[in-house]
């Protein structure tokens, strides 16, 4: 199966969302925000771009490390091979993804958009072009920030920037992905208990994370 065509003829790749097959296939990733909204609508195109971000090295069973899992494609999840542990997981398991009913493609695409929007997103940007209610763009941005705060706080700094649309999406998935369901729940409960929930960022206002304006939008 192929990623949706674009606007712009390139070079496809094949999806893989096993991963392991190939050593962590790359994916094609979008161009600019308008193909990225539009490919991100394919979920099995946005597993595969996730599971990529999550194990660039190819996927590993979450409970014992074992490489190579199978792929349920039903259910799109993996099962470990390995006969002394053979569970389940999936690419949401232990991210700030884990308990979201939101489609993953729906958050890499406000991913997308809060790496490389330069005016910043906000919640009622992401209602207009993704569909979703106001209050669920608000709790996306809000997870977001929390997970950024966190890393900062935790000595984690964002890597070196990106010089490409793609290049910054990338940074910024596979930055946030660093963080557990257990340490954003533990960052939230911070948060809702009057913790304030700054922008680390606020001081770099040439990095074009889109993360100043987020705060301030959202």
């Amino acid at each position: 199966m192929s990623i949706l065509t674009t606007t712009r003829p390139k070079k496809r790749t094949p999806i893989d969302p096993v991963g392991t097959k190939h050593g962590g296939t790359k994916p094609v990733l979008p161009a600019n925000t308008t193909e990225a909204i539009q490919q991100f609508q394919d979920q099995l195109y946005s597993l595969s771009v996730f599971a990529w971000l999550r194990w660039p090295d190819g996927i590993k069973c979450i409970h014992c490390g074992a490489e190579d899992p199978g792929f349920l494609s039903t259910r799109q999840i993996w099962k470990c091979r390995d006969p002394r542990c053979r569970k389940q997981f999936s690419a949401r398991r232990d991210t700030l993804l884990e308990d979201s009913p939101i489609l993953i493609g729906d958050w890499l695409a406000v991913l997308w958009m809060v790496a490389n929007q330069r005016g910043g997103v906000s919640s009622y940007d992401l209602k207009e072009l993704l569909g979703v209610t106001q209050k669920t763009g608000w709790l996306m941005l809000r997870r977001i920030r929390m997970a950024v705060q966190y890393l900062h706080e935790t000595g984690t700094p964002m890597p070196k920037r990106a010089r490409t649309e793609a290049e910054r999406f990338a940074r910024l998935t596979a930055h946030v992905l660093l963080v557990s369901n257990e340490q954003l729940a533990e960052e939230e409960a911070a948060v809702d208990a009057g913790k304030p929930l700054s922008n680390p960022f606020a001081r770099r206002g040439a990095d074009r994370t889109g993360l100043r304006s987020m705060t301030d939008a959202a």
